[in-house]
């Protein structure tokens, strides 16, 4: 009957890894959407083929509510303010993220702006990371996740850090012989958060 099709939820992935498909992380992103683009409408972005600007605290956002730069975060302004999932994919870079990743969610500064003033819809939206390095220590990931759980926090939105996808020494023979097993897993915890969206999780 016309009117009652159903809208499909909305992802948004950022892939924040400068390798593309050759990376670990963004395989592993890959494996993680292909159950959810069944029932989904998913847009993705490469974050290093992106003009963005790196915030300079100039304080438009502030008086004016909007960015002063015009540039590519206009595209993820809109699609974060639609998205019902934000999944975001990244190597690690010295314990953190790498550059052009942090500059995006620095940039989203507006948006908390408008949150502040209630201009930002109130959505119940989901956040997913993943994240791979190739070293193998002691919290090697803490820097990465507080930053993506401030972001998620700064965005209200909802989130399980033990949900987290994070793949440590990934520069070894064993790694790379388990890389299948990974992008299983990942596929696996995709059939969940694809459950969540479409309201099928039991």
């Amino acid at each position: 009957m016309q009117g009652s099709r159903k809208i499909k939820p909305r992802v948004l992935a950022i892939f924040g890894s400068p390798r593309g498909k050759k990376s670990y992380s963004s395989a592993f992103h890959r494996a993680f959407l292909e159950p959810i683009r069944s029932a989904a409408v998913v847009h993705s972005f490469h974050v290093y083929t992106m003009k963005i600007a790196a915030c300079t605290a100039c304080g438009h956002c502030h008086t004016h509510g909007d960015c002063i730069f015009d540039d590519d975060m206009k595209r993820i302004y809109r699609e974060l303010r639609s998205a019902d999932m934000i999944s975001i994919s990244s190597p690690l870079y010295f314990s953190s993220l790498p550059g052009p990743l942090k500059i995006l969610i620095d940039r989203c500064q507006m948006i908390w702006e408008l949150r502040e003033r209630n201009e930002w819809p109130v959505k119940n939206a989901h956040g997913f990371f993943i994240s791979s390095g190739g070293a193998d220590y002691t919290n090697m990931f803490l820097p990465s996740v507080t930053i993506i759980r401030h972001f998620f926090n700064s965005l209200r939105i909802s989130y399980d850090e033990k949900n987290f996808l994070l793949f440590r020494g990934m520069e070894t023979t064993a790694a790379h012989s388990a890389a299948s097993e990974h992008m299983t897993r990942c596929g696996e915890i995709g059939q969940q958060y694809l459950s969540k969206l479409t309201g099928t999780a039991e």
